[in-house]
Formats: structure tokens, sequence, C-alpha cells
């Protein structure tokens, strides 16, 4: 668990501060306090609540900066699914494959045809087109009276579905 909720593997320190944790918590109570008390500690590390990268200012003048294949994992991710990686995302970054152009593609589709992509399709059109800001003003009933809740959600929608298509289709 906590390999996934690090994005990235864990070393053998990690895993004995978690266990020792478990083992107090186990000892003053049951087998639960003792998983309970692991859990508390990998959601409030803050390995898990913050995504951490090396810094381009890290990199000496004149090199340029690349990003590792776990960055990659983690910023494809979050992009296109607003969540972590996979185990699938996860493993090929680990093997140091995943800066591998044919498998960078093939993840990059796998990602995008998943229905947790339609994440990205409601974040970027919603920032790209401005419809996040739809509710920040409303049409005159008077001058457009057949205006409603319903057709604003499917003027949303309609868009999202359309971007979504050109998305899949690759037009």
């Amino acid at each position: 668990l906590s390999r996934q909720a690090y994005r990235r593997p864990v070393n053998e320190g990690e895993i004995q501060d978690l266990m020792s944790l478990y083992s107090v918590a186990r000892k003053e109570d049951d087998f639960e306090a003792g998983i309970r008390m692991a859990l508390q500690a990998i959601l409030a590390n803050p390995k898990f609540l913050f995504r951490f990268e090396r810094s381009p200012a890290s990199v000496s003048p004149g090199t340029p900066y690349s990003v590792g294949d776990l960055e990659l994992a983690s910023r494809l991710s979050y992009f296109l699914w607003s969540a972590m990686p996979d185990d699938e995302l996860l493993m090929l970054a680990e093997q140091g494959r995943l800066s591998q152009p044919d498998v960078l593609r093939e993840q990059v589709e796998r990602l995008l045809t998943s229905p947790r992509a339609a994440a990205f399709t409601e974040n970027f059109v919603g920032q790209w087109l401005g419809l996040c800001e739809i509710d920040a003003t409303e049409p005159s009933h008077q001058l457009y009276p057949e205006f409603d809740h319903l057709l604003k959600v499917s003027m949303l929608r309609e868009t999202e579905l359309f971007f979504a298509e050109l998305l899949a289709r690759d037009l």
C-alpha cells in the first residue's frame, strides 16, 4: 500500500517505521489497531499528501532537465486521470521502461481509453473553454425562457463528449 501511496518503491527504513507503529499499536490493542495505526501513518505522510519531484533549478546550468520515469508516471497519471498511478504504470516506471517512446505511447493511449480519463476531459475542457465558470452568469429568463438547469448541464456534457470523441478518434 505504501508503494502505491508514495507513487514509488518504498525503502526498507520506511517499511520498518510502519512495522514499528503496527507493533506498538498491536501490543496495546489488537491486529486491527496495528493496521489502523500504520495506515494512518501512510495517509498522514507528506510523501502521500504531496508529489515530490526534483526541481529544474537543482540541475546545473546548461544541462537539459529530464524527468525520471517515476516522476513521469506520476505526472501522466495526475494529468490524464487526476489520480495516482496504477500498478502497471508504476511497474514500468520502476523498471525504467516508461520513458521509452513505444512504451510511453502505449501507456498514454491506455490511460486515455480508460474510463478514468473522463477527469481529463472534464478538467481540460472546463479550463480551456472556461466552462468551469458557467455558473458565474445566467442568461436572462426574459430573453431566453427555454434556458434551464437541464439545458446548461446538457451544453456542458455535449462539449465534453465532443472533445472526448476528438480525443478517442485522434481527430
